[in-house]
Formats: C-alpha cells, structure tokens, sequence
C-alpha cells in the first residue's frame, strides 16, 4: 500500500510509522513545516496513484516532488494527490511533500496535530506529461514537471500547470465560471537589464526622455499638475524619484544647478509634510522616498547632499528591524506587508531600500547585514511565480484566487530585480 519512509518538521517534534505521521510539541508564533518521503509499492509503471492526506487544516502551502526534484501539480485544496505513472526520465515511486501551516493555523491547530495517508492505485494507459526533458531532441535531463494525462473523446487533456512552463501567459477568471488564457506579448516590452548599476544616475529606466526642465513648477519645486489632495503624496513622489534618478552627464552646468534646486526644494517639501501627518506613512511610499532621498544626495554631493542622504536613512531604518508591524515571517525568511496585505512590491522594493541605507552609511556589521538581506531575498520566492510574480500572498492564508501582477508591473518588478541582483554593494 505504500509507506512513509522519513519525516522532518520545524517548529515542533515529529514521529511516523507507515502511513501516519504526529506532531507534538508544536511551538506557537511561528509556522510550522512538515516535509516527509512516501514509498510506493511496486514499479509504478502503467500505474497512477492517489493520495490522499487526511488532515485537519489544510496547509497554506504544499508542494510535491519526486526524489531526483521533478515537481508534480498539486492543490492544497485539491484533497488528493496524483501520482502519474513512472516513465524512462521520471520515477515516481518515492516523492517528497512539503506542508507548511501559517502561524495563525497554529494557534488553531494547538500543541499537536495528527494526520494519515490513503494510498490507492489505478492502472492506466494515458501518457505522463514530461516538461523540458530534453528527450529525444537534446541530451536527456531531469524534467521541470510530470502530470497525468486524461484522454476523453480521443482527446488528451493535460493540467493547466502545464501551459506555464511553456509560455508566459496571463490567466483570469470570470463570474461566469469562463477561464480566459492569453500569450504575454513581447511587444513594447521594456529592457530589462541595464549597463549601469550604482547609487545615482540612471535607475529602473526612470530617466530615460524625462525632461524636468519643461515641467513647470511652483516655488516650492513642485511640479503643478492638476491632482487631488489626496493623490499629491504619490504624484509627487513620482517626480521626486525620476527628478533624482537622472544622470548629470549629458546635462548642461544650467540644467544641472535647476536640477539641484529642484531637489532640495522637494526633499524640503516631503520632510515638511510627513512631520505634519496625522496617519502612518504607507510604507511603499516610506520605501520609495527613502531611495529617492539617497540617490538625490548622491547625486548633488557635498553638506546638503549628506544631509538629505541622511533624512533618507531615517526615513527607511525600519527595513533593519526585524519586529516591526510591517514584517511577517514564513520559515525563518521575511515577507513584507503593504497597505492591503503582503505585496511583492513592498518586498522588492524592502530589498532595494536595504542596499541603498546600507551604501549611505547605515552602521551594520556585514555578516548581519547578508544575514538580514538573505531573509527577504528568501521570502521573495514566495511572490514568485513561473513567469512573474504574485500581487499579494492572500492565497496562501486563505481560499482565495492567487493574483499576479499585470504585465507592465511584472516588467517593473523584473527591473527592479536585475538591478538588485547586479549592483555592487
């Protein structure tokens, strides 16, 4: 019938015998992680096998493997687990499942949680689906994916996993239960990667045929544009971003010496106006303005840029600390919360303010500063998705529908990562 062969756990002690597992000892405040082996009986050829897990609370996330590391399609909701037949590049006869349970679920689940396998097989004859073997056309490797096929009408069906890893598409979802499928086009896609990475200048492609000169402006430096109060705050910080990205060097000494002006009239305007508010700053916002203060001192040098650099680290120093409201944990990495949940561009752009305050002169001991670097960077995969990112991670706590991010913001985030993952800090 099939045996459990090993289990591990994290936040908690574990025994197991044949097809049940128990969790004891469960420390509260923290998730808490199961991964554990299953052993098939027999060849698994021309066979299919269904698993079904009885527990309690259904994990926030889980994912399953078979030994070599092909994934196999599976929903946390989905009650089973379908094995798909061993073939030549796939043995399924030992996969690996994790289950992680969020830190909610574990005040629920309490000091020990209990759960058994049901393993059962089906002869079959439908073919299992490899992705990117190589078989056949190239040497062989280790596949992506492997998922049973389903033939109906003389026609094959395979899961919808499948489309992800051979093309970028866009899914949504109607109310009247219609799938809607779609190619990302590549067409008007931005560059993505960039010959410059440093501290000032060109960022994220901001600059590129932004002429600050023609904008006209108060006597404050702030751009006049027709916006409503509330939407100032971002409307000028937009500015303020691209205004302190620009690179001086195709600048005449006149350009330069407005741009200047510019600058310190707005960083004068943020300070005044987030001493003067009566609400918590929204921490993308926090974010953002950080990074452009640092790179605005950056650019004009001297006492007044140091200044501005230094407003900057003190508008941003919260990304240090661990036990701030804005900061989640999910096994021992980082996740970052925006005004309506986690959100993937809180946490890239947590990541970015990190290495700017840093290179500002932001005391930490190196080892410390990785350490802390490694966690968000850690908690980032779970944003991630085969072809971009998720906008927020309500999925995982509860039965909603993941969203992921449109194309333009999937192509921002992309910047936004070469630049994290290129730039000498």
């Amino acid at each position: 019938m099939g045996r459990i062969i090993a289990a591990s756990v994290q936040g908690g002690e574990i025994m197991f015998e044949k097809r049940k597992i128990l969790i004891e000892s469960i420390k509260q405040n923290s998730d808490l992680r199961a991964e554990f082996e299953v052993h098939f009986d027999g060849s698994m050829k021309g066979t299919k096998c269904k698993l079904r897990v009885s527990w309690k609370f259904a994990p926030v996330k889980i994912s399953v493997h078979s030994i070599e590391g092909v994934a196999i399609p599976v929903n946390r909701l989905g009650g089973e687990i379908l094995i798909p037949p061993r073939v030549t590049g796939f043995d399924s006869r030992r996969v690996s499942i994790l289950a992680v349970w969020s830190e909610d679920q574990v005040k629920k689940i309490g000091d020990s949680l209990e759960f058994g396998l049901a393993i059962s097989y089906e002869e079959t004859n439908y073919e299992t689906v490899l992705i990117n073997s190589g078989r056949g056309i190239s040497s062989d490797g280790i596949p992506d994916l492997a998922a049973t096929s389903l033939e109906e009408s003389n026609v094959l069906y395979v899961p919808l996993e499948v489309i992800s890893y051979l093309a970028r598409i866009r899914k949504r979802i109607f109310e009247d239960k219609s799938l809607h499928l779609d190619v990302g086009s590549e067409q008007n896609r931005p560059i993505t990667s960039s010959e410059k990475y440093d501290f000032k200048g060109d960022f994220l492609g901001l600059s590129h045929d932004y002429d600050f000169v023609a904008i006209k402006r108060n006597n404050r430096g702030m751009p006049e544009i027709d916006i409503e109060v509330d939407d100032e705050m971002a409307a000028y910080l937009d500015d303020f971003l691209r205004v302190s990205s620009m690179d001086n060097s195709g600048m005449t000494k006149k350009e330069i010496s407005e741009r200047r002006k510019v600058i310190i009239s707005m960083t004068n305007w943020f300070e005044e106006r987030i001493s003067n508010l009566d609400e918590d700053i929204p921490i993308d916002v926090q974010l953002i303005l950080s990074i452009a203060m640092i790179r605005a001192g950056n650019s004009i040098g001297g006492r007044v840029g140091r200044k501005i650099i230094d407003a900057g680290i003190k508008l941003g120093s919260f990304v240090f600390d661990k036990k701030s409201a804005h900061f989640g944990e999910i096994n021992d990495s980082i996740i970052v919360k925006g005004s309506n949940g986690y959100s993937s561009k809180c946490q890239i752009f947590t990541i970015i303010a990190l290495i700017h305050i840093k290179s500002g002169g932001y005391k930490i001991k190196k080892v410390e500063f990785d350490e802390l670097l490694g966690k968000y960077l850690e908690g980032l995969r779970y944003f991630r998705t085969q072809t971009g990112f998720f906008e927020n991670l309500d999925h995982l706590f509860a039965d909603k529908t993941p969203v992921e991010v449109d194309e333009e913001a999937c192509y921002e985030l992309s910047m936004a990562m070469d630049w994290v993952e290129n730039i000498n800090y």
